[in-house]
């Protein structure tokens, strides 16, 4: 509202780079108290997956460029894809840094997911919603702990508050694994929040803003890991005139508990004066729950996920 007389104190970041440096300052101030003083962070929690080094990225050998080979001989519809957009394992390094942006590194971290989480594909008929049992150590890292914990002074101290002690017992960085099991209890308790958050609304799953949350979720799954490859899969919701009241209400309940995001349509918005006609993301705490990436995705109506909308069916390629 432009007439008011207090300032706005922003909670979030739509985008994840913008907390990076509350987090990292937060996290080098509770390496010191223990003393610990390092260089840089990576030494304590690695790099992430998602990470690339600009030298050697897709060139042959690379992590980069053994996802894409990889993804091209068990991936078919990805496979699809790339023949149609008429790239080549040969040309990824060579390609002009504008169209590696838009045709490449957009797409990466889809793919390291879907290699990540997929069944092998004769097994498609019987995969489920979500894979459970297996660790996600896909999202540890420095950058992925700072994305996922949201610049959440809490969230990032709760993390700190095992990860710490152990690094300086032993002076080595802290095993992917272990980075998780630590990020899933977090998980947990939110979870946990957010079930005791009523929804009134007789459509929602269950009976809790976690309901919802979930259908969202699995709505996004489905999108990056089980359906046929999209280079830009649904990954934010536009509460649209076709959602009930009442399931605004709940979700501007999640939206001040920190369960979903507001993405302003420019910088600087940050207050909002309703739910209807905004752009949401959830919170990246919950990106290993859902499996999804951890970056916005392309756009979606929430009356769409509620109604499970199919998205499986085949669409033209989106290739920039």
């Amino acid at each position: 509202m432009a007439d008011h007389d207090y300032n706005e104190i922003t909670l979030w970041y739509a985008h994840k780079e913008d907390g990076y440096s509350f987090s990292e300052n937060l996290l080098r101030g509770i390496l010191a108290e223990r003393g610990i003083a390092l260089e840089n962070l990576e030494a304590f929690l690695g790099t992430s997956p998602f990470e690339s080094d600009q030298k050697s990225a897709y060139c042959p050998g690379s992590p980069q460029y053994k996802t894409f080979e990889q993804a091209l001989s068990v991936d078919s519809s990805f496979r699809r894809y790339f023949e149609q957009a008429e790239l080549s394992l040969e040309n990824l390094k060579i390609l002009a840094e504008a169209e590696k942006a838009s045709r490449i590194r957009k797409i990466y971290p889809t793919l390291l997911l879907r290699l990540f989480f997929r069944k092998p594909e004769q097994d498609r008929q019987t995969r489920q919603k979500l894979r459970g049992r297996k660790n996600p150590v896909i999202y540890a890292g420095v950058t992925g702990i700072f994305a996922m914990s949201e610049g959440n002074p809490r969230w990032i101290i709760g993390i700190s508050r095992a990860l710490v002690p152990l690094y300086e017992k032993t002076r080595k960085r802290i095993p992917a694994s272990v980075q998780m099991d630590e990020i899933e209890k977090s998980v947990h308790r939110f979870r946990s929040l957010l079930k005791t958050i009523p929804c009134s609304d007789s459509h929602a799953a269950g009976s809790s803003v976690a309901g919802i949350i979930d259908e969202i979720g699995e709505f996004f799954h489905h999108s990056v890991v089980v359906s046929d490859f999209r280079p830009q899969p649904y990954g934010t919701f536009t509460i649209d005139e076709e959602v009930s009241d009442k399931i605004a209400e709940s979700l501007s309940v999640a939206l001040n508990a920190g369960a979903i995001v507001y993405v302003p349509e420019h910088k600087g918005q940050s207050m909002i004066e309703n739910m209807y006609r905004k752009r949401f993301r959830l919170t990246y705490l919950l990106s290993p729950q859902y499996q999804i990436p951890i970056r916005l995705g392309d756009n979606v109506a929430l009356s769409k996920i509620l109604n499970k909308t199919r998205i499986d069916e085949p669409e033209q390629p989106q290739f920039f």
